[in-house]
């Protein structure tokens, strides 16, 4: 009776497997890889996007979300075929990007001075607000509590902490 529970989790994990992909943006290049860890192969191509640098996915897995730094754009793709969706235009340059974890926004960080964090509402697809800092945008995350977003600047070295509330 005691192995019932192990049994069923362990018919579980193929099934589970299925959906793991990696999500390689080839920033050289013009075009994001997917990538079945099971068999090691690619399974999907989303061609177009020059440039892509960060990348960040919705938390119900529906939508693809990448930092364009040619277009200067933020392109929402459709995860199950790669589709493009929408490119909303940003204030700038963007960098690494964060999904909250309601799903309701997505912050850009725009790496070209002065500096600026871009937040897309994600029902309307637009920038809802552009938040200046001191210094380039790198890396961007957001709090596991959704209530903070905590942005970093190489050249200025600054860490910026973001009340997603207000």
């Amino acid at each position: 009776m005691r192995l019932l529970p192990l049994l069923i989790a362990l018919t579980a994990l193929p099934a589970a497997a299925e959906t793991v992909r990696i999500y390689i943006t080839n920033s050289a290049g013009d075009s994001i890889h997917v990538i079945d860890p099971a068999t090691q192969k690619v399974v999907q191509v989303i061609p177009g996007i020059e440039g892509a640098h960060g990348i960040d996915f919705s938390p119900d897995g529906k939508r693809v979300y990448v930092s364009n730094e040619a277009d200067r754009t933020l392109d929402v793709f459709e995860r199950a075929s790669g589709k493009l969706v929408t490119k909303v235009k940003l204030s700038g340059h963007p960098n690494n990007i964060a999904t909250t974890k309601d799903g309701g926004r997505v912050v850009v960080g725009i790496a070209e001075d002065p500096g600026a964090l871009d937040v897309i509402d994600t029902s309307e697809l637009s920038v809802a607000k552009t938040i200046p800092v001191n210094g380039r945008l790198h890396n961007v995350y957001v709090t596991p509590d959704n209530k903070y977003v905590i942005t970093g600047s190489i050249r200025t070295k600054l860490l910026t902490v973001i009340d997603l509330a207000s």
